[in-house]
């Protein structure tokens, strides 16, 4: 098992148990993005967090799958995860939808597009 522990707190709603967790070696970019990159290191899946159902997370706690990672991931290091396509590989369910759209921007926008995919679920 692998517990990161942050120093300041991380929100981000998205986070779910079941998440695959990797992370990239900070010192691979500090030249900018120009470089060729590694790939991400696989670390496997999200299987606790704090605090659940919502809020601000201050430790992850990830079932190591990737023999020789524990210790590596050093402070300044990029931690990404992904969803599991084998749960998420549809978009919403149910029969109705709810969209919130947020300009955080001091300037004005402009929507010039909005659409949905439906597929009939209940058949």
């Amino acid at each position: 098992m692998i517990t990161l522990q942050f120093t300041a707190p991380v929100d981000n709603d998205s986070l779910q148990i079941g998440d695959i967790a990797y992370f990239q070696d900070a010192s691979s970019i500090l030249g900018g993005f120009n470089q060729q990159l590694s790939q991400p290191i696989f670390l496997g899946p999200v299987i606790s967090f704090n605090p659940l159902g919502g809020g601000p997370i201050s430790t992850i706690t990830i079932d190591d799958l990737n023999p020789g990672t524990q210790g590596v991931i050093q402070p300044g290091d990029f931690l990404m995860f992904g969803k599991d396509t084998q749960a998420n590989v549809s978009g919403l369910i149910g029969y109705f939808a709810a969209v919130k759209i947020k300009n955080n921007s001091k300037k004005k926008a402009e929507i010039y597009c909005i659409s949905s995919g439906i597929t009939p679920s209940s058949k």
